[in-house]
């Protein structure tokens, strides 16, 4: 309920204070006696649009406040406790303004909001009618809400909700259990074969990607090795190697840096870069050393990728998708067989759930 609306400087209003009293009020008075422009600042402050032509000429700024009584329990007090506004004495203060620099603010209580959080707010509190915004009075889905909310039945509606939800379900699944024998003999034969596939393979998340490497590690063997061996003699093959020139120069900037100190720091930098690339050469070295062609391990890497493919192929979209795919369609699967009896779901249990609720 509205119980006061402060308006300042709104349209042709300078100052109005208002006081509404419990039960019905009427507004009357000639036209152009500033009714409407009463029902546009509650509309303002409602979280309509906020215009520069709202200010009152002459004037910087237009305000609207207006102070609601909560109920303790309704949805406008669900919304402010999910966030985080406390009502005083079961009243809560919304406040908006507008500047003729075009800024606007609002306010529920203490706490600054959007124009669409007060929206949402205000629409639990105050319906318009007229050419006004604020009409959930003319939906009709909405009638049932304030029908039970005025024969005060919201809670029963609630735990009603959720026993007509359960039911639904419920007769959903007995209603998938109930067609054609045929049908779904061939269902459980689809999933269970699926499911059996997919266990057997005993897939590893992650295992497509890391066989790919593998696969292309194996394939290109010539090509790596040679790499690798090209890299060994550049870096310390024979006195062309770049290891065995920097170590030459490394000599010279020690001398050189044993008349003049100033080149200690480039003569450091050079022996890092000497440690640095030997280290590499020797790392480069090592990985050679444990490169092994295997055509056996080859051809076990490809007949994986092509199972898991296959896989991909009747469960995934495409034989490009992730491997997760196929983890998905196995759990569906393994509902959907439940579903359909396969799980040991009783038909008869069903029913008597279904008479209970």
């Amino acid at each position: 309920m509205l119980e006061d609306l402060t308006i300042k400087d709104f349209a042709i209003i300078e100052s109005e204070h208002i006081e509404f009293s419990k039960g019905f009020t009427v507004l009357s008075g000639e036209t152009g006696a500033g009714k409407s422009i009463i029902i546009g600042a509650v509309s303002f402050l409602l979280g309509g649009k906020a215009e520069i032509s709202q200010i009152r000429a002459g004037c910087h700024e237009a305000s609207v406040c207006g102070t609601f009584v909560i109920p303790q329990k309704g949805a406008a007090s669900e919304w402010l406790s999910e966030h985080g506004i406390e009502p005083e004495n079961d009243r809560i203060l919304l406040r908006r303004f507008v500047r003729d620099t075009g800024k606007s603010g609002a306010w529920i209580g203490a706490v600054p909001v959007t124009r669409t959080d007060l929206a949402d707010f205000s629409a639990f509190l105050v319906d318009i009618h007229g050419q006004h915004d604020h009409q959930s009075l003319m939906r009709v889905p909405e009638h049932r809400k304030f029908l039970d909310a005025r024969a005060g039945i919201t809670e029963e509606v609630a735990e009603f909700t959720v026993l007509y939800t359960a039911i639904v379900e419920k007769r959903k699944l007995l209603a998938q259990l109930d067609f054609s024998d045929a049908e779904r003999a061939r269902n459980i034969d689809m999933y269970t074969f699926a499911v059996n596939e997919i266990e057997e393979a005993k897939l590893s998340p992650g295992e497509d990607e890391s066989l790919e490497a593998e696969e292309s590690r194996l394939s290109s063997f010539e090509k790596l090795y040679a790499g690798i061996e090209s890299v060994k003699t550049l870096l310390d093959g024979g006195e062309s190697g770049i290891i065995p020139l920097l170590k030459k120069a490394r000599r010279e900037s020690q001398q050189a840096s044993s008349f003049d100190r100033t080149l200690n720091q480039l003569d450091s930098r050079l022996e890092s870069a000497f440690y640095e690339l030997s280290d590499i050469s020797e790392e480069f070295s090592s990985y050679s050393q444990k490169l092994v062609y295997d055509p056996v391990h080859l051809s076990e890497v490809q007949e994986r990728l092509s199972l898991i493919y296959n896989l991909k192929k009747k469960y995934a979209s495409s034989q490009s998708a992730p491997l997760q795919e196929v983890f998905d369609y196995y759990e569906d699967a393994k509902r959907k067989l439940e579903q359909l009896g396969a799980g040991g779901q009783d038909k008869e249990s069903l029913r008597v759930e279904i008479t209970a609720l």
